[in-house]
């Protein structure tokens, strides 16, 4: 994955609406996105996305990131796997 550098002018391609259907999903009843496919639309890893949100901990409120359990990763694999 390219990183984009401090200042440099990044052209975004637009967003498939139908491929962020398929990267919603449904955890403690709640509609939710990894981390790792919203870094994927900022263009950053998810480490530095991870880091970048954990420094603004405050702008964030709880129940918008959370941790998922093991079991519930591999519910959404199966999910996955079964479409």
């Amino acid at each position: 994955m390219n990183l984009i550098a401090k200042n440099e002018l990044t052209i975004f391609e637009p967003i498939d609406k139908n491929k962020v259907k398929t990267q919603i999903y449904e955890i403690r009843g709640m509609r939710v996105m990894l981390d790792k496919d919203i870094a994927a639309y900022f263009g950053v890893d998810t480490g530095a996305m991870n880091r970048a949100m954990k420094r603004n901990i405050k702008r964030f409120p709880e129940e918008f990131c959370f941790q998922i359990t093991r079991d519930e990763y591999h519910e959404i694999l199966r999910c996955q796997l079964a479409s």
